[in-house]
């Protein structure tokens, strides 16, 4: 998100709980302005709406379609190493905030491996 709107705030809520406010985008969740759509994930609605066409973003989009809807559509062999990762961060950290901090580091990490090898 911070590539989009680098003050955007990322909230966690409990769905059934939720009130939508004018102004927030709903994302990945029941009625959210960006969430599945077809066969793609949210991930992937996400990129085609940013217009986004990285070769390395549009391989991460293939993982994390992947990981999303364990169709193994895309069979990237990069997806098992970062769901073991997304996997073993879910466990060690309970704080949503802290699990985000530290799952950009990971897809930032990815991103800048992917774009080492990935040609436009």
């Amino acid at each position: 998100m911070r590539f989009i709107d680098p003050n955007a705030e990322i909230c966690f809520v409990d769905p059934n709980d939720y009130v939508h406010r004018d102004g927030e985008i709903r994302f990945d969740m029941f009625e959210g302005e960006i969430t599945h759509e077809g066969d793609r994930c949210s991930f992937e609605v996400l990129m085609e709406r940013c217009d986004w066409h990285a070769p390395a973003l549009r391989a991460i989009g293939e993982i994390v379609h992947d990981l999303d809807l364990k169709d193994a559509k895309f069979g990237r062999p990069e997806t098992a190493g970062v769901a073991a990762m997304l996997e073993g961060l879910a466990l060690r950290c309970q704080d949503d905030q802290q699990r985000m901090k530290e799952g950009f580091v990971i897809f930032d990490s990815l991103y800048a491996r992917l774009c080492t090898e990935v040609q436009p």
